[in-house]
């Protein structure tokens, strides 16, 4: 029996195809690199197009929807560039109990939704998760397992007080605003969602490029 009244934020993870500091996510050589957290937030998610620049590196520019000038409705379909949707969490990381922003693409959230469905596991923030970067084709180039250890637990009151302080605005830190402290570590060439030649990038984790998502997902 599966549960699918409540999916936690995780709705819209069927319309998508697709450390250090405050920040957590997989790059460059991280095979076989496993991530142990607990979520302690709904996702969000942004639609990215990867652009060429001058200087020959990809970088990273939010799509804006109908008006976008790379996908957008006056784009002619042939001239349309893919995008990518990248995912944020606010978590806890269990390798050093610190709360940072915790980024991943559709691939994980689809995998934590397929947890969420399940009634053995239920609400995704009474468990701790570890996500494996193993690479394998398709929808196997992550592996994510729930914890049984503490299951059915909330966090501490020290860590709810954690999380409160680190005050991390995924929001904000998506779109890339400068009005946020935390704002820096994107659009560096090494991010997971980066497509060239040193990233073997599922197909899953592209979306359409003549399909309109929203930027966020409504809660």
């Amino acid at each position: 029996m599966s549960n699918i009244n409540n999916l936690h934020g995780y709705e819209q993870t069927d319309e998508i195809d697709s450390g250090g500091g405050k920040y957590l996510s997989f790059r460059k050589g991280d095979k076989g690199r496993v991530i142990k957290l607990r979520l302690c937030s709904q996702p969000k998610y942004v639609n990215q197009h990867w652009i060429l620049g001058s200087d020959g590196k990809n970088t990273p520019v939010n799509c804006v929807g109908k008006n976008c000038a790379y996908c957008g409705e006056e784009v002619p379909v042939k001239e349309k560039i893919k995008k990518t949707a990248k995912w944020g969490w606010i978590v806890i990381d269990r390798e050093d109990g610190t709360v940072k922003m915790f980024t991943g693409p559709t691939l994980i959230a689809r995998q934590i939704r397929e947890l969420v469905e399940l009634a053995e596991w239920g609400n995704p923030f009474l468990y701790d998760i570890s996500i494996k970067r193993v690479e394998g084709a398709g929808a196997g180039y992550y592996s994510t397992t729930p914890s049984p250890n503490g299951k059915g637990n909330e966090i501490t009151a020290e860590e709810k007080e954690a999380v409160k302080e680190a005050n991390i605005d995924i929001s904000v830190e998506l779109a890339g605003s400068k009005a946020s402290d935390n704002t820096g570590n994107y659009g560096t060439p090494d991010l997971e969602t980066v497509p060239d030649e040193q990233v073997d990038i599922p197909e899953d984790l592209v979306v359409d490029e003549t399909e309109d998502i929203s930027d966020e997902i409504p809660f």
